[in-house]
């Protein structure tokens, strides 16, 4: 039988969380979490990967508080939420997404369309 687990056995995890894939269906962005024995808090981070690549390519460092990646609808930004300031954050990705629609709004209305 297995060893109980232990109060410390925390810092062995890790965990998955705030999946995305990405509007063209080849990369994947999370969260992946974990518990930082050094400071005795969460941290956490945004992982990409492209969905076959066994090899994960990190997106973000620093202060390890990084989370909820979204992808931008052109693939061409991918906008993580960081713990500080997270309302000016997420008024600023609200504005981003209104200027992107309205710029694929345009775009749809001004593209000859083929039969």
């Amino acid at each position: 039988m297995p060893a109980p687990l232990r109060p410390e056995d925390i810092y062995h995890f890790r965990w998955i969380d705030h999946v995305r894939l990405s509007p063209d269906g080849e990369r994947v962005a999370y969260q992946l979490g974990w518990a930082d024995a050094e400071s005795r808090s969460n941290r956490n981070r945004i992982v990409v990967r492209r969905v076959l690549d066994p090899e994960p390519v990190e997106a973000t460092a620093g202060a390890r508080r990084d989370h909820s990646p979204e992808w931008s609808p052109d693939e061409a930004e991918l906008i993580d939420l960081e713990e500080q300031d997270i309302e000016s954050r997420r008024r600023a990705i609200q504005e981003r997404l209104k200027t992107w629609t309205s710029q694929a709004m345009n775009h749809a209305v001004t593209t000859p369309t083929t039969t």
